[in-house]
């Protein structure tokens, strides 16, 4: 996220007590921040909330890392679990990759920015 992005976003942010931080500015609720709205809605139901934790490709690991340990930096260890857990447990997971070899599959998951 840009800065100027992101100070925009804190700017129109309220605090909350929902782990996650913040949330937006939805009283000109747009098209755009539907889908938002949505979402904190539904998460706020389990006590939840959405962060954004950047789009380098490593989103989905860093969203996990922050969901469980309150800061997106321990995504690489999520990472390197997961692929862990990949390659004892293949039999879960084999048969969902349609056009790509299992070990190519373990392999690109394993590449940082996946």
């Amino acid at each position: 996220m840009s800065a100027t992005m992101s100070e925009s976003f804190q700017s129109s942010a309220t605090s909350s007590t929902l782990k996650g931080g913040v949330l937006p500015d939805v009283s000109n609720n747009v098209s755009g921040n539907l889908s938002w709205t949505i979402l904190s809605d539904r998460l706020s139901h389990i006590s939840l909330m959405p962060h954004d934790v950047g789009g380098s490709g490593d989103c989905f690991f860093k969203s996990v890392s922050h969901q469980l340990f309150g800061t997106a930096h321990l995504h690489f260890e999520i990472q390197m679990s997961g692929i862990a857990h990949l390659n004892n447990h293949p039999e879960f997971y084999v048969e969902s990759i349609s056009n790509n070899s299992w070990a190519n599959y373990v392999q690109q998951m394993s590449n940082p920015g996946t």
